[in-house]
């Protein structure tokens, strides 16, 4: 598989930028001749990421991919989310399918909305109670605080 089609895993402390599809900028990636060899890393004039983790997508590792939508962009959300042609309708609200769902059956759903997303059970069932469980914790700190 090649770089561009791979998913990286890294320290949240070592990249210091993420292009999504183009390159890492990680704390070797930016270090000069000097640097590099003090630091004990191998130096080459072409950059060569030697920290990356291959993993095993479907077992090791949950890739969630999130947009913030500014208000201007939701303004009409209603008409745009209940075509049943997906990629002409841009809406960006999710409206998931049901987990028993088969090729060939209607997007829409009984209430209009258009189906446009997929529900991830990993996050849903184990990431998400411990994300609500944080925020939780945190408005409890933050109040004691006041």
């Amino acid at each position: 598989r090649g770089m561009n089609n791979s998913h990286q895993m890294y320290r949240a402390d070592y990249v210091k930028l993420h292009y999504v599809h183009y390159a890492t900028v990680t704390v070797v990636s930016q270090m000069n001749e000097k640097e590099t060899k003090d630091a004990g890393e191998r130096w080459t004039h072409r950059y060569k990421e030697s920290h990356m983790l291959e993993f095993d997508e479907e077992n090791e590792a949950t890739m969630l991919h999130s947009k913030s939508k500014v208000a201007t962009k939701m303004r009409s959300w209603k008409e745009r989310c209940t075509q049943t042609v997906l990629e002409e309708s841009h809406c960006n609200v999710g409206f998931p399918f049901p987990k028993d769902y088969k090729d060939g059956q209607s997007k829409n759903r009984s209430d209009g909305w258009a189906y446009n997303c997929f529900l991830n059970d990993k996050i849903e069932s184990y990431w998400w109670p411990k994300l609500v469980d944080a925020i939780k914790k945190r408005e409890e700190i933050t109040a004691s605080l006041q």
